[in-house]
């Protein structure tokens, strides 16, 4: 029983890591298309570099479906799906706000605050998407 549990976890961190992942490569093919379209000077005028941007989609995606797939159990209510959606979105607002700030120990309080209050709105907006779709698998 214990092991099955177990598989049924390792399964569910798996599965949510690999749809994190191929959401990761869909703006990462966005990215492509703006680079092929706009050139690199549209990204550089932002501060932000194509490389370290691929590199966070797919990180980022990857860490936030595996954590989204990991927390399964938790989806059975509507609360739960909407806690895991704002842990799940953690990862997504500390990359973004790395991407855009640089070095976290250079933040200033209000940085903090705005990965904070990104991750929670759009992890509650999406936790309910998240309860839906667990509802039919026990």
């Amino acid at each position: 029983m214990r092991e099955r549990q177990s598989n049924k976890s390792a399964h569910s961190i798996i599965s949510g890591a690999a749809v994190g992942l191929g959401m990761g490569i869909v703006y990462c093919a966005w990215v492509g298309l703006l680079y092929a379209f706009r050139s690199h000077d549209s990204f550089e005028a932002r501060g932000l570099q194509v490389k370290n941007l691929l590199l966070f989609y797919l990180v980022a995606g990857l860490a936030c479906g595996a954590i989204v797939g990991g927390l399964r159990p938790w989806r059975s209510s509507l609360l739960g799906a909407r806690v895991v959606g704002v842990i799940g979105m953690l990862p997504l607002a500390f990359g973004a706000e790395m991407l855009v700030k640089g070095d976290p120990r250079a933040w200033e309080a209000k940085h903090w605050i705005l990965m904070v209050c990104f991750a929670a709105v759009i992890g509650v907006a999406m936790g309910g998407s998240f309860r839906t779709a667990s509802t039919d698998q026990s």
